[in-house]
């Protein structure tokens, strides 16, 4: 679980109590670093998050990512 946002860092800590691997991220260009260094080519990746948290930010910083590694992440 890769979490954005204050609200959700409670869920992050819950999951963590849990035993899961979890993180949670202050800001968009962390949180799109992350995730490009764990997803791996064929990987499925749900990005979910309400138009006021701008998670289409994360789905262009990957993106940009992949074009500069070659990769495609669609």
């Amino acid at each position: 679980l890769f979490a954005y946002g204050p609200l959700s860092r409670a869920l992050v800590d819950a999951a963590r109590a849990a035993g899961l691997d979890a993180a949670h991220f202050d800001d968009h260009a962390a949180l799109a670093e992350a995730l490009a260094a764990r997803l791996a080519p064929g990987d499925l990746l749900l990005v979910k998050g309400s138009r006021g948290m701008a998670m289409e930010t994360v789905i262009r910083l990957l993106e940009r990512a992949a074009a500069r590694t070659g990769e495609s992440r669609r």
